[in-house]
């Protein structure tokens, strides 16, 4: 793909990356090595965002959990697979005409009381709708149309928020964050730790939900 004109990441976006990673590697390698650190600096060369980096490393560690044997130490490169991915699907949808898709096709499988809600299901719709007509970074509006994707999501997380306390069965995701953070030397309070909060507690509230996540396949 060709590189786009992406500004540098910033330290925040820096520390973004190692914080994730250590969050992933459960502490093991709190800090990006010297060749990890090699490995942003190429892909920032390259245009790719801060946040697709962040996206593909969620990816890498999903795939990873379900090896039988975790390798003893991991290397960051080894999201490239996922990163590529990401990059290509963006870069084939962002080619295509205005893609139509059954918006309401998984709703079905979200658990209640956030099932029954007419506005949690609109704003579902929406992010779906959004993410499966993302456009190519290089292409007209593409800043208005990822501020308007985000709008989406924070709207369905908000909404599902609200219906936390009527789940049950299950152990209140919040809780459980704040343990996992903490365990990784996050101090609360500071603008890295809202910003790894922020990344995880989407997933964690959607999980809890059983909201089907966006998948281009």
């Amino acid at each position: 793909m060709t590189a786009t004109a992406f500004p540098p990441y910033t330290r925040q976006e820096f520390d973004w990356i190692e914080a994730e990673w250590a969050y992933g590697c459960h502490g093991r390698q709190t800090f990006l090595s010297v060749d990890d650190f090699r490995q942003v600096e190429q892909w920032q060369a390259a245009g790719i965002r801060a946040a697709s980096v962040v996206e593909a490393m969620t990816a890498f560690f999903v795939r990873l959990a379900q090896r039988p044997r975790r390798p003893n130490r991991i290397k960051l490169a080894w999201i490239q697979p996922e990163l590529d991915k990401a990059q290509a699907r963006q870069q084939r949808f962002a080619e295509l005409p205005l893609v139509k898709f059954p918006a309401t096709a998984n709703w079905d499988k979200v658990i209640e009381p956030l099932k029954s809600d007419p506005q949690a299901k609109q704003a579902w719709t929406q992010w779906w709708f959004l993410k499966f007509n993302e456009p190519g970074p290089d292409a007209p509006g593409w800043l208005d149309h990822f501020d308007q994707t985000r709008a989406a999501e924070a709207q369905l997380l908000k909404l599902a928020e609200a219906h936390l306390d009527r789940l049950s069965g299950i152990t209140n995701p919040r809780s459980t964050l704040a343990l996992q953070l903490s365990e990784q030397g996050l101090q609360k309070g500071t603008d890295l730790y809202t910003r790894v909060w922020r990344h995880h507690w989407t997933r964690a509230v959607f999980k809890a939900f059983n909201v089907p996540e966006v998948n281009h396949g």
